[in-house]
């Protein structure tokens, strides 16, 4: 909301003019301004507001002799001249604020710098209209890019003209683009017999041991590659079998695994070398020094095993996340449920891209929960 005029004491904001006031339909105003932004509109207010503000001030401090204030008038990012490149600035200051993830905050200033440099650094927020917004999108379209990628500059460019049309009272102008559809997922999952390659190709090695109750842990957990390196010995509970992990940034969660699983991390834990580093899993390296595994050290783990069982379907970590999704609604479970477990906000999110099945895996989930067999059952087994 533009703020035009505000007075700050130690406990914060204690007064200020906004769109509460020149936007007012009714007949009273207390603002700051005394009454004179009161219904006339931005443009008004922002020409009273440059003209009277000492004066404001003035009356301002005689109506409150016994607080101490500090005046902002006017700052800079509610000029409605404030460059495209410059609002960008304070998008990024606000994420940063707001301690949302790096990788989060990356991705918003890359793809609409992108934008930025086909629009022209000193484009204004109020000169830009939803025509270009549109042209910019058709743009990315020749540049041949992938349907999901458009996809996530949209929504990207969504968030930049929130912010904008919220922090500065201007037109939003990606308000009325419709984004483009999603193409039906493809399976992401790895596949069952692979899987078995996969753990059947594991020695007993201790690298073996650790290896096996890596493969399992992604196999049971449905957690990410980020939440498997982030486990410590703890933040790991073997009685209750779960454990906190942090995986899109700092926020924390819970993921469960069941007694077998179990079991392995036990005899991991058993063999596991003694070392001042706390993460569950750690190099086994001869020779070096033993380190907690990172991300990329997991992934490489993946990969070895990969090459020694001879798959050559998926077999990334994701896509164990897939696989874990797609066992659990086939073995019975439930949508919502499976979204709480694999740390989704949006249910959705869950059914779009990991509820993914082919006409075999349908029929198979109509045959054993049809409601028909249900209801005529008495009928059928008399």
């Amino acid at each position: 909301m533009t703020t035009l005029i505000a007075a700050y004491n130690s406990d914060g904001c204690y007064g200020r003019c906004d769109a509460k006031c020149h936007d007012a339909k009714g007949d009273t105003c207390n603002c700051i301004c005394g009454g004179a932004n009161h219904g006339v509109g931005l443009d008004k207010a922002l020409a009273n507001t440059k003209e009277f503000a000492d004066e404001w001030i003035k009356a301002y401090q005689v109506k409150h002799p016994d607080e101490d204030f500090e005046f902002e008038v006017l700052p800079k990012p509610i000029l409605l001249e404030l460059t495209i490149a410059e609002a960008l600035d304070e998008l990024l200051l606000d994420q940063e604020a707001r301690l949302n993830a790096p990788k989060t905050i990356r991705d918003y200033r890359e793809k609409i710098s992108l934008w930025i440099r086909y629009a022209g650094e000193q484009q204004t927020i109020s000169t830009v209209t939803r025509h270009e917004m549109r042209e910019y999108i058709a743009h990315l379209r020749e540049r041949d890019l992938a349907r999901d990628t458009i996809r996530s500059y949209i929504r990207t460019l969504r968030v930049f003209w929130k912010f904008v049309s919220d922090e500065y009272d201007i037109t939003n102008a990606m308000e009325s683009i419709k984004e483009p559809r999603a193409m039906k997922p493809k399976p992401k999952a790895v596949k069952t017999d692979d899987f078995i390659k996969l753990f059947n190709a594991i020695d007993n090695t201790p690298s073996g041991i650790r290896d096996r109750a890596i493969l399992c842990l992604f196999a049971d957990t449905g957690a990410r590659l980020g939440g498997i390196a982030s486990m410590t010995i703890d933040t790991i509970d073997c009685v209750l079998r779960q454990g906190v992990v942090e995986e899109k940034g700092p926020d924390e969660r819970t993921i469960y695994w069941t007694h077998y699983t179990n079991l392995l991390i036990d005899k991991w834990l058993r063999v596991r070398p003694a070392c001042q580093d706390q993460s569950l899993f750690v190099s086994m390296q001869p020779g070096r020094e033993v380190k907690g595994l990172t991300k990329s050290g997991i992934y490489q783990v993946l990969k070895r095993l990969k090459r020694k069982a001879g798959v050559t379907g998926r077999a990334n970590p994701h896509s164990f996340r897939h696989c874990f999704a797609k066992q659990y609604i086939l073995s019975g479970g439930d949508v919502v449920t499976l979204a709480k477990i694999l740390g989704h906000k949006d249910v959705n999110m869950t059914s779009e891209y990991y509820a993914i099945f082919d006409h075999t895996e349908l029929s198979q989930l109509q045959a054993e929960h049809s409601p028909l067999l249900k209801m005529l059952s008495v009928q059928i087994n008399q």
